[in-house]
């Protein structure tokens, strides 16, 4: 696995496409940090409440980096990348619980979640391209997304953001052009 394949940034629209709000068909929403609170958010609370050192999570984190893509293109399963990622983090001499970090991803933003419900009900589309995980082959993490008419999950699909194909399966699934669209 390419590890610079996932940091590079990418735009998914290119500028021709960007048009004003109020011409809009649909909005697509990410998870981390949208839906649900980002990894570094999950990742200070849980160093702040169990006293680890600022920033060693997102240090294991990095310095494991091929597990995590592999973990969000679903060629490992939950389980397998807890294990491993446990290891890395006590190489970097603490212990932390992965199982309960990953538990506080939940509940899902409930304002958020009434947003895309009320974009439904004005006529509105709304979908989700997220990075995600297996729990088990062909199960992905209990992410709460009922509100949402399309889910495109990394670890389904086999390719992770910001890989532009995942935009692509958007538009053709919600059968909606990228230029009807607002990120």
């Amino acid at each position: 696995v390419q590890t610079t394949r996932f940091l590079v940034g990418y735009q998914p629209w290119p500028a021709s496409c960007r048009r004003p709000c109020s011409v809009f068909e649909a909005v697509v929403f990410g998870v981390p940090g949208v839906i649900y609170p980002s990894l570094q958010e999950v990742f200070a609370h849980y160093e702040s409440e169990h006293e680890l050192p600022a920033g060693g999570l997102e240090a294991a984190r990095l310095a494991n980096l091929d597990t995590w893509i592999e973990l969000e293109l679903g060629e490992r399963t939950l389980d397998d990348f807890v294990s491993e990622y446990q290891k890395t983090c006590e190489r970097h001499g603490f212990f932390a619980d992965i199982t309960n970090i990953i538990s506080q991803y939940l509940p899902a933003n409930a304002s958020v979640c009434q947003a895309a419900k009320e974009l439904r009900l004005n006529s509105k589309k709304t979908h989700v391209v997220t990075n995600s995980w297996l729990i088990e082959p062909g199960e992905t993490a209990p992410w709460d997304l009922d509100p949402f008419d399309t889910v495109i999950e990394s670890a389904i699909e086999g390719i992770c953001k910001p890989d532009g194909r995942l935009y692509s399966l958007l538009c053709a699934r919600a059968a909606t052009p990228p230029q009807d669209m607002v990120v």
